[in-house]
């Protein structure tokens, strides 16, 4: 090309998951390695510019992200868990470009094929997908992908199941090729940083008292202090944001001396955990840098996902515990967790792991390296057009806004 290359890349991006921007991080990154150019869709444009110095709009607006669509030679999609039924996942968020379920990830998508663009499904992990709906949509968008990448040989498997058929490459998740060097905490003579990377989970009810107590059971007040490091920061009154929760958590343990963590750059998260003797992860990207710094950790395994990274470096099971686990349990975790002999990922097979996660730059570069010249793109006007519901949908609205705002004036 006689420019550089344009990127679109879209994910759950902007809402202040620290996990979701180290994968931006690294694929802009790698981006800019191949010498392309990276615009953003987000849910906070802002935070997104501030944080990462990227172009960014705002993933909802649809006539700024046809224009932006428009311009692009390759459309991202990922990383991340973005396709799951955890959350609602609705066919008529596909038709209304201001509605906001797991569906809307599917929009660009569809956009990207009708206008020609070639698009990557990078670095996701898929799943679950319960229902005939949610597993249509996932087949059609994963159908017409030029390149396709997952983080795990489950979400490989889901998306052969459901009849999608092409090269699927499979990597673990790319934030295990982040460069990290391996904590060495000092021996001071102070408490000892228990670090709790925590979030709200609703599915299994109680679990939140099992983990209070197993903490004033185990962990001596005298001896250690709680680090409360929120992975999804967002806004303090955002319901996305982990930050509530753990205040709530925080004022429930009072016999204990408290620090809060604000991750302000998604980067700062290594030395914040890294400043830790043992660390609970709830968290999957802080569940992987800990496994890299070398610190031992608590795996609590709400989803499947953080189940497989365990796996992948041996944690015993001493050390991982699930949301529905009995109080007894819990209490034993935290025992072995403070121990003084405990389990440590080993740094050969964590780099080796790494090494494999790189499969991702590989396939994002090799994409843009092989984008075809201006103008091969071709209109695919088979099918639905997406793009004339979406531009119906939001001049219907637009009138209905202007004829409010002509009744309020008459």
């Amino acid at each position: 090309m006689s420019r550089k290359p344009r990127v679109l890349v879209h994910g759950w991006y902007g809402a202040g998951n620290v996990g979701d921007e180290l994968l931006l991080r690294m694929l802009s990154g790698w981006c800019g390695e191949a010498q392309a150019e990276v615009s953003v869709l987000s849910v906070n444009p802002e935070h997104t510019r501030a944080v990462h110095g990227l172009d960014a709009l705002y993933a909802n607006d649809f006539p700024a992200v046809a224009r932006l669509m428009s311009q692009a030679d390759l459309f991202v999609l990922g990383g991340g868990g973005l396709f799951q039924t955890h959350y609602a996942f609705t066919l008529p968020t596909l038709y209304s470009y201001e509605m906001g379920d797991v569906a809307s990830y599917a929009r660009p998508a569809l956009m990207a094929r009708q206008m020609g663009v070639p698009s990557l499904m990078w670095a996701q992990g898929v799943g679950p997908l319960d229902g005939d709906e949610a597993r249509d949509v996932v087949r059609d968008v994963y159908a017409g992908a030029s390149r396709v990448t997952v983080r795990d040989d489950v979400s490989l498997e889901l998306l052969r199941q459901i009849g999608v058929e092409g090269e699927i490459v499979v990597a673990p998740d790319p934030v295990w090729a982040l460069p990290v060097d391996r904590a060495k905490n000092s021996a001071e003579s102070r408490k000892r940083r228990l670090g709790l990377v925590i979030r709200p989970w609703e599915i299994d009810a109680g679990w939140e008292q099992h983990f209070l107590e197993a903490i004033r059971s185990e962990a001596d007040p005298s001896a250690y202090s709680l680090v409360w490091i929120p992975f999804q920061a967002g806004r303090e009154n955002e319901s996305s944001s982990d930050v509530p929760f753990t205040r709530s958590l925080a004022s429930q343990l009072q016999e204990y001396e408290h620090v809060f963590v604000d991750l302000a750059d998604p980067e700062q998260a290594v030395p914040a955990l890294g400043e830790c003797d043992r660390l609970l992860c709830m968290r999957l990207h802080a569940q992987i840098l800990a496994f890299k710094l070398g610190i031992p950790v608590l795996c609590v395994e709400y989803d499947p996902k953080m189940s497989r990274a365990s796996e992948l470096v041996g944690v015993p099971d001493a050390l991982r515990v699930n949301t529905s686990a009995t109080l007894e349990r819990w209490q034993s975790s935290f025992a072995e967790l403070l121990s003084e002999h405990c389990f440590v990922a080993d740094a050969r097979l964590v780099n080796a792991i790494g090494e494999k996660a790189l499969q991702h730059r590989a396939v994002l570069v090799g994409a843009i390296e092989h984008l075809q010249e201006d103008g091969a793109r071709a209109w695919r006007g088979s099918g639905f057009d997406w793009l004339g519901t979406w531009s119906a949908a939001w001049l219907h609205r637009q009138i209905g806004e202007r004829d409010g705002r002509l009744a309020v004036l008459e």
